[in-house]
């Protein structure tokens, strides 16, 4: 074979050899920019809601701490100890499992009724059967919250007046009944 044969030979398996090389380049770089679209898009959908999640469980303990000490300052000025307000918060606990009643509204009733001079036990003894009377009537822990309020203010007052019953009404239709049957 003379040379100049092996010269156009080498020179065509070389120039055949350079565009499959350069198809493969073109092939992976097309494969590259796809895996950095998808990884990008990974990296924002995990991204923004574990950074959510994050916030929203700072956000709850930082409303439960709240509520805690809210418990334990309220106790302590009616003479009870921090040991009383932790085992009130465990009985609060319990008593939110009950139907109608989550734990941030059982607290805050609490907290709201021993303002008013009620005893921890008796606000959550209150508590507990208001939550079961609201959910007799498919009521919920939010208008748990509006009775709660008004019954502390009207212990506050030291009288009824016809808002404050407006309210509760509303918010406790059962309790409509008992009043009719009991008042007529």
């Amino acid at each position: 074979m003379p040379i100049a044969d092996l010269n156009v030979r080498l020179g065509l398996e070389i120039e055949g050899l350079e565009r499959g090389i350069k198809r493969a380049e073109r092939s992976l770089s097309q494969a590259t920019r796809r895996l950095n679209d998808m990884s990008r898009s990974l990296s924002i959908g995990l991204t923004a809601p574990l950074l959510g999640f994050g916030a929203m469980a700072i956000q709850a303990a930082g409303q439960a701490e709240a509520m805690r000490k809210a418990l334990e300052t309220t106790m302590e000025a009616s003479g009870r100890s921090i040991a009383d307000a932790t085992n009130e918060l465990k009985l609060l606990r319990e008593a939110a499992k009950a139907p109608g009643l989550d734990f941030e509204q059982a607290v805050k009733g609490s907290v709201r009724l021993q303002n008013v001079g009620f005893s921890a036990e008796k606000a959550r003894g209150v508590l507990v059967e208001l939550a079961n009377a609201l959910a007799s009537s498919g009521g919920s822990a939010e208008q748990l919250d509006g009775v709660t309020r008004q019954f502390a203010q009207m212990s506050a007052k030291g009288k009824v007046m016809q808002e404050d019953l407006t309210i509760i009404l509303e918010n406790m239709p059962s309790l409509a009944k008992v009043l009719m049957d009991t008042y007529g």
